[in-house]
């Protein structure tokens, strides 16, 4: 599922904020950091703040950079693979 323009929700409350890919089968979020965003210390700390209040409702968060993204794909695909491939649905 991609779709930047929600909140996921979990559980009783919704996690702050938008979410850049969720697989809510899974509890999985996934964030695509780029430095132009994350950059600022209020952006940094809100991000982690609704990552622990994601996994405080049993979901994970996995982040990539960027550039990660752009430069390497294959290892991006490599570990959302490993990582859906390896947990149930819940």
């Amino acid at each position: 599922v991609f779709d930047s323009s929600r909140a996921v929700a979990v559980g009783a409350a919704a996690v702050a904020g938008r979410t850049d890919i969720a697989w809510p089968n899974h509890r999985l979020l996934c964030e695509l950091d780029r430095r132009r965003h994350h950059s600022l210390l209020d952006a940094f700390e809100n991000d982690r703040r609704r990552d622990q209040m994601a996994l405080a409702a049993g979901w994970r968060t996995i982040r990539f950079t960027w550039r990660q993204l752009t430069d390497d794909p294959e290892h991006v695909v490599a570990v959302l693979d490993a990582i859906l491939r390896g947990w149930n649905d819940t």
